[in-house]
């Protein structure tokens, strides 16, 4: 239960809700042993809720994927596949779907990220044993769906080329190459031109790129893990770990993002900010929604002094007047 603003009934309605919870615990948990089962507590000023890491889904969904890392290393790309899908099984739906706090829209976003890095190398492993066919329509769909994402869409060429459908694969890049240029301003990654060239040359595409997993930050630390292994006896492409995820709160904006923030710092109009990044004001004005999401603010004002908190923004003297910049990317 998140308030702004406490009702006067707010003591009460907490007190109704650890009763309630504290009586599901009690049947779901009935016949275990007492050391087994959370606990519910009174602290001072609240409640405290111990749970073992057995009974939380992103602790299980953590062994899941180190076990997938170490079949891959094995060679055993079949039960990594098969730990991977069994991780994903544990996401319900957006992770704190109804909740808007900001501090929890940034944890949401945190873990929507580490999802998608997940199915990211669970298709990886799919396209190693050769399941090209198997995921084409999976793959297909999850590009119309996160267009940016440039691994998403490198799998499906690689799919399609692999089951001979160089046109569509070609089609494919060609999307993603229009969505980047006119929309970002971007240009796609080595990677996707390479497969491109090698859809058009007839070549053959090899295997995927290096596989990157990326662990949610749960305690201090800015710093990855970078740690590299062969995925693969037949293939020399490393699998890069990292075990700890940036903190937004000292990390640069996305680069399809920080444009955005520059604008806003800016002060320009929605229509000439929209002219400058070439963007049409529909587009524009998504990416801001995007940008206050990713910073957990709720208006634009709160996105310039989160920004400046942050680190990100210096003055730059020109002459009589000081103009608001982003800071370098370390």
């Amino acid at each position: 239960m998140l308030w702004d603003n406490p009702p006067e009934t707010a003591l009460r309605q907490i007190q109704t809700k650890v009763w309630k919870i504290r009586d599901l615990m009690d049947r779901a948990f009935r016949g275990t042993e007492p050391g087994g089962r959370p606990k519910l507590i009174n602290q001072a000023g609240g409640y405290l809720l111990f749970v073992g890491p057995e009974h939380i889904d992103l602790d299980l969904v953590r062994r899941m994927v180190t076990d997938a890392r170490a079949a891959t290393t094995a060679n055993q790309l079949t039960k990594a596949a098969e730990r991977y899908q069994a991780g994903l099984t544990l996401w319900r739906g957006p992770a704190f779907a109804d909740v808007t706090a900001p501090g929890v829209r940034l944890e949401a976003i945190r873990l929507a990220e580490y999802r998608m890095f997940i199915l990211e190398e669970r298709l990886d492993v799919e396209l190693r044993l050769g399941r090209h066919a198997d995921i084409i329509a999976e793959l297909d769909e999850l590009v119309r769906a996160h267009p940016l994402r440039g691994r998403l869409r490198l799998h499906l060429i690689r799919a399609l080329g692999a089951m001979g459908r160089r046109r569509d694969a070609a089609e494919v890049y060609r999307d993603g190459y229009r969505v980047l240029v006119q929309e970002l301003g971007l240009e796609p990654s080595r990677e996707l031109s390479e497969a491109y060239r090698a859809v058009l040359a007839g070549d053959p595409l090899g295997p995927p790129p290096i596989a990157r997993i990326i662990t949610p930050r749960t305690v201090g630390g800015l710093d990855a893990t970078h740690t590299a292994m062969p995925s693969s006896s037949t293939s020399t492409a490393p699998v890069e770990l990292i075990t700890h995820l940036p903190d937004h709160s000292t990390m640069p904006p996305p680069d399809h993002l920080e444009p955005i923030l520059r604008q806003l710092l800016s002060g320009a109009t929605d229509l000439t900010a929209s002219r400058r990044l070439g963007l049409s004001p529909r587009t524009f004005s998504r990416r801001v929604s995007e940008l206050l999401d990713y910073l957990g603010v709720e208006s634009r004002f709160q996105a310039g002094v989160e920004a400046s908190k942050r680190g990100w923004v210096l003055r730059e003297n020109h002459h009589d007047s000081e103009t608001p910049a982003l800071s370098e990317r370390r």
